[in-house]
């Protein structure tokens, strides 16, 4: 009953806390040195000489601009008077948060794939070692410590959300979801059942309306 949904969720909630705070470990872990670089290559060119990032008010004196967010970011930094270690800092915030949106994914796409009734209580093995490629990779080494590669950093950030954002709005109520935001669209898994239930020349169910 009641009980037992609620026991449920506090496992889930404790397996998703322990998986997080395993990934900051981690991430901070790894790049915890990167504090001591330097600025270097394109960060002099984009972040230290560039007039237009050297406060908020210069950068919105510049729009609009290419990269705005990422302009905004330099900005941000510049305008905090937090020195290098504010550059850092960001770089590594935003690769621990992109890090953390995509277990979110994963797991997602995990009960997804696997059906309500597969549904784990915790958070699934391979959702983690996911997030841990990509957390520590050394690919990621120069969107994190090179302070100028922070657009790849914030792309992967951005693109992660939306592919989230995208993939809650299509999944079943019992999945966690509002009724009317599933109902908005009928999830891939029912279309193809559909469609083979149906053959190539029927028209494609519409989204429930209420």
């Amino acid at each position: 009953g009641v009980r037992l949904v609620g026991s449920e969720m506090g496992i889930r909630d404790r397996s998703s806390a322990l998986a997080a705070g395993l990934l900051v470990a981690a991430v901070a872990a790894a790049y915890a040195t990167s504090f001591a670089g330097a600025f270097q290559f394109d960060d002099w060119n984009v972040i230290v000489l560039d007039p237009r990032v050297q406060s908020l008010r210069a950068w919105w004196a510049a729009q609009p601009a290419l990269r705005p967010l990422l302009g905004l970011s330099f900005a941000w930094n510049h305008q905090a008077g937090l020195g290098l270690a504010g550059f850092h800092a960001v770089n590594l915030a935003i690769h621990l948060g992109a890090t953390l949106l995509a277990l979110r994914l994963l797991v997602v796409l995990e009960g997804w794939f696997a059906g309500e009734g597969s549904r784990s209580r915790s958070v699934p093995p391979a959702a983690l070692l996911g997030a841990l490629l990509l957390a520590l990779h050394p690919v990621q080494t120069e969107a994190v410590t090179y302070l100028s590669g922070r657009s790849s950093a914030l792309a992967a950030l951005l693109a992660l959300g939306s592919l989230l954002r995208r993939g809650m709005g299509t999944l079943p109520a019992s999945e966690g979801i509002t009724a009317p935001r599933a109902a908005a669209a009928p999830s891939a898994r029912d279309t193809l059942a559909w469609r083979q239930a149906s053959g190539p020349a029927a028209r494609p169910p519409r989204a429930a309306r209420g």
